[in-house]
């Protein structure tokens, strides 16, 4: 495996179970150092075990969020890949714990600086019983797709998508604009999110 991210630092916040942490070993995998700040206890040694650095956070406190990113940037100097992964959890708090990331993260990203909100295909589909957690997921990707506004005259690029290997895989690791294109005609028969930024982002 070739080492894509060699001399980058990547950030993943949000949940930390086993989809969270396979992201991670898989940015080290490519030479990217890595920081997980995420609210699962149990996966701190687990994460330091496939190479990451982890951090306790409850992203609904922002100014834990500056705290904790203090300290990530003091021992990295530098964040170029910024990824949030929204677990599958029900929690009111989902899209303002990204967004306290957001204002926290955003100025200290590296110029053409990459950003993945990983969250539920409920974001995109109704489901009966499943309004809150719709209405949650949704906020998420409309976040996204706020912040690539916002954030594109420093040079950064935002995207997301489903919790799907196959959306993961398209977005973080590098498929063609064209077969993105060609994905989009099964769009809807995938039931998958179609990502806020069209060409590959990582």
């Amino acid at each position: 495996m070739t080492a894509r991210f060699s001399g980058q630092v990547a950030l993943l916040t949000g949940a930390g179970d086993a989809l969270c942490l396979a992201l991670a070993q898989a940015f080290v995998a490519e030479g990217a150092q890595v920081a997980l700040a995420g609210s699962d206890g149990q996966g701190g040694s687990a994460a330091e075990a496939q190479g990451a650095r982890y951090y306790a956070l409850d992203a609904r406190d922002a100014l834990a969020v500056q705290a904790v990113l203090r300290s990530i940037v003091e021992q990295f100097g530098r964040i170029d890949i910024w990824l949030h992964y929204a677990g599958a959890e029900q929690d009111a708090a989902i899209p303002g714990a990204a967004h306290n990331c957001a204002r926290a993260i955003g100025p200290v990203m590296q110029r053409r600086g990459r950003v993945v909100f990983v969250a539920s295909v409920a974001g995109l589909f109704a489901h009966s019983g499943q309004a809150l957690r719709s209405s949650l997921e949704a906020g998420l990707f409309m976040l996204a797709k706020g912040l690539a506004v916002e954030w594109a005259p420093q040079g950064l690029r935002v995207a997301s998508c489903s919790r799907d290997r196959s959306q993961l895989t398209r977005i973080c690791w590098g498929a063609s604009p064209w077969a993105a294109r060609r994905d989009r005609r099964s769009w809807w028969r995938r039931r998958s999110s179609w990502p806020t930024s069209r060409s590959p982002l990582l």
